[in-house]
Parts: C-alpha cells; structure tokens; sequence
C-alpha cells in the first residue's frame, strides 16, 4: 500500500493547469503516480465547489478564518443566551414561578 504524501495548495494547482491542457487524464494521473480521482478532487476545490468532506481550497486562508471566527461567535452568543436564561430562572423563587406559570 503506497504512503500517504502531503501536497501543497500549489501543486495541487499546478496539476489542475496541466488537466486543462491534457487530453488523457488517467495518463497524467499514472505519470504523477496519483489515483485520478484525486486530482477531479482537488480541481473541484479550486473551483469553490468541493465534494463533503473535502476542504474547498477556492477559499483564501483568510475567509476560512472569517468562517471559523463567526460560527465561533454564534457558538458563544448561544451558551451566552443559555446562561442569561439560567440566571433570570435561578432568581425567581419558586412560589413566584408557579404563580407566573398559571397565569401563562
């Protein structure tokens, strides 16, 4: 079974201008001793639209970044709203909420 190898975000450019230019992918794929899933794969992330799973390397390092930073935003904003939730309930006594529960 063939290592695992590592290729740059440039190589794997690299290789998809060459699959432009090239009649006979699988040929390209044997010469590069890559499977010729692999490289539709990566041409594919180039694109902007990858397969699941699959990192989308159309996206800068930086809007990767701007999406992590959100989603850990809305995470945080949820576990906030939780907490504020918790607090409003744990101050209310029990007396009173079984008042407010009835009227509700």
């Amino acid at each position: 079974m063939a290592k695992w190898r590592r290729h740059s975000v440039e190589f794997k450019r690299q290789v998809v201008e060459r699959m432009k230019t090239c009649e006979n992918i699988g040929a390209l794929a044997r010469e590069l001793k890559l499977q010729r899933k692999l490289l539709y794969t990566w041409k594919y992330q180039l694109e902007g639209r990858p397969e699941p799973r699959h990192a989308n390397l159309g996206r800068t390092a930086e809007e990767r970044k701007d999406k992590q930073l959100r989603d850990e935003i809305t995470k945080l904003k949820s576990a906030l709203a939780d907490k504020a939730l918790e607090t409003i309930f744990s101050k209310v006594p029990c007396s009173e909420s079984r008042k407010y529960a009835s009227r509700v």
